[in-house]
């Protein structure tokens, strides 16, 4: 079973509560037509780190408290592996045992053109970077990197050779 990170987040941003908090914090203009804009909210985060504090403050307890709902229920079902697809999965110090924990990692100049890619400003973008844990820092909670400097086919290809490996 695969938990994604995003699908979670996007489901906590759909909460009533949450989305009253962050339009305390952002105002409205992050809300279209009923719903948090992500393009919108996302510059406003990203900011500065007391802006990013604050909406982490907001958003992770409700993430995290969905994330274990997610895994237990997964376990309760038996499920022979559990794969929880999170870029930030290191920097939660979520409150569940992990047995592997695999950090897919790029270079900065790689994640830079992937941002801009996007459609993210270049000061935009190297906020969003700078805003993440350290490679070493996460390197030293990660039991392995998977380096992602190449195309989607070669990375699926060393996550699968990874995922074989694990499996024994």
């Amino acid at each position: 079973m695969v938990i994604s990170g995003d699908e979670l987040g996007w489901r906590v941003l759909q909460d009533k509560s949450v989305q009253k908090k962050l339009v305390g914090l952002f105002g409205t203009d992050i809300l279209s037509k009923g719903q948090i804009n992500r393009k919108v909210l996302g510059p406003k985060v990203f900011a500065n780190k007391k802006t990013l504090s604050r909406f982490n403050r907001i958003v992770h307890p409700p993430l995290l408290a969905l994330l274990k709902k997610e895994v237990a229920q997964a376990r309760k079902r038996k499920c022979k592996a559990i794969v929880i697809d999170a870029a930030l999965l290191a920097e939660w110090r979520i409150p569940i045992k992990l047995d592997f924990l695999l950090m897919v990692h790029a270079s900065k100049k790689i994640q830079l053109k992937r941002l801009l890619a996007k459609g993210l400003s270049r000061p935009q973008a190297l906020r969003r970077i700078a805003s993440q844990m350290p490679y070493r820092q996460r390197r030293r909670v990660s039991d392995e990197v998977l380096v992602n400097s190449e195309s989607m086919a070669e990375l699926r290809w060393k996550a699968k050779s990874i995922w074989k490996r694990i499996e024994g």
